[in-house]
């Protein structure tokens, strides 16, 4: 396997390695009783309608979100949050973000301007202090809370995010952009929380394991990678985790079977509807025809065609998934085609420029096909 392809693995697999996971030797996990919030600066509260909380009041959903003014996807989150909390706020919902920043960080960043559009105001112009003012946001410069959730739970990443249940439980734990069904499930007393904990414990070892197969990968020993990942998917019982495994095992088999890669990428595609992971697995087969200008081999091209195809049926005003489909169809020499498929992507995603570079660069090279 090429090096710059088990680097494009090795970043596949590290999407695993990113996710929230929660350790059967974490000290607080799925089922644990949430400790209390002992946070030292509570910056806004809904005008004091929500109350500065210590203990978690019986009956009452919780979530407690770790935040820094630094990190990028924590500010992206900010609308979604303030969202959740107009939202479910007759509901007994209570959003908290906690930074360890001094207060004076905290306070200058909340200055600042939302980029428009970004805020749950949408168009209108406001300052993150306006946009937060309805949850709870607070920071904690000791970082006990941060030590008690966090550490405790052995999440590296920020944002994070803790669902309290109604009994004071964690329910779950994850990304705040990822909240949504659990949260909604949690408020209604439908969550399963010990099935989503069995789906964390397959988690981690599926991280784990991937870190093994991105090894082997490295030393070229692409069989035995290809081996474990077998053995890896096998175990996984998560239908959404095993097509993404296979997604990888695609991208392992290209360049060395690609026969093998195109019979997987038809067959795993013929049992998902999921449109991005289907753009994913056929954008794969583009991305090999940028390396170094390989040469795809014509099976392959064609499987990923007929998948990019499917999931442009599927989800037809995508303009994502047109774009992969257009640059697919060019691969294959048809350049009427593709520039009409590009038209239609840039159409419907005018705001993507790379979209539009492409549509450009299409047109480029038929004005000079019939210059000649």
């Amino acid at each position: 396997m090429s090096l710059h392809s088990t680097l494009r693995f090795l970043a596949l697999s590290a999407a695993f390695a990113a996710l929230p996971i929660t350790s059967a030797t974490a000290d607080l996990t799925i089922g644990s009783k949430a400790p209390k919030i002992d946070v030292e600066h509570w910056i806004s509260n809904n005008e004091g309608k929500l109350p500065k909380v210590q203990t978690f009041e019986p009956n009452k959903v919780y979530v407690v979100e770790f935040w820094a003014t630094w990190c990028g996807p924590c500010v992206a989150s900010m609308p979604h949050l303030a969202e959740i909390q107009k939202t479910y706020a007759d509901k007994g919902v209570q959003v908290i973000s906690v930074s360890t920043e001094e207060i004076e960080v905290v306070e200058k960043f909340l200055e600042r301007k939302v980029p428009k559009g970004k805020s749950a105001e949408g168009a209108k112009e406001m300052t993150f202090r306006e946009l937060t003012a309805g949850y709870c946001l607070t920071t904690d410069p000791d970082g006990s809370v941060n030590a008690d959730y966090m550490e405790a739970a052995n999440q590296n990443g920020i944002p994070c995010a803790f669902l309290v249940g109604k009994d004071g439980i964690i329910e779950w734990i994850g990304h705040p952009m990822e909240m949504d069904e659990p949260l909604e499930q949690v408020v209604a007393g439908k969550w399963n929380r010990e099935k989503f904990k069995l789906e964390m414990a397959e988690m981690n070892m599926i991280q784990e394991s991937m870190q093994e197969v991105g090894g082997l990968l490295q030393s070229n020993q692409n069989d035995k990678a290809l081996k474990m990942l077998d053995g890896i998917i096998e175990k996984v019982t998560n239908p959404k985790l095993k097509t993404s495994l296979n997604g990888f095992k695609i991208q392992i088999l290209m360049e060395i079977n690609p026969e093998a890669a195109a019979k997987l990428l038809t067959e795993v595609a013929s049992k998902t509807e999921d449109v991005a992971m289907l753009n994913m697995m056929s954008w794969q087969v583009v991305e090999m025809s940028m390396s170094d200008n390989t040469e795809v081999p014509k099976i392959l091209l064609e499987a990923a065609t007929a998948v990019a195809g499917k999931a442009a049926k599927l989800a037809p005003k995508d303009g994502m998934i047109l774009d992969t489909l257009s640059h697919l169809v060019h691969i294959k020499g048809d350049l009427d085609k593709a520039i009409e498929l590009q038209k239609k992507a840039v159409e419907l995603s005018p705001e993507v420029a790379e979209l539009k570079n492409f549509l450009k660069q299409l047109e480029t090279e038929k004005s000079e096909k019939q210059a000649k």
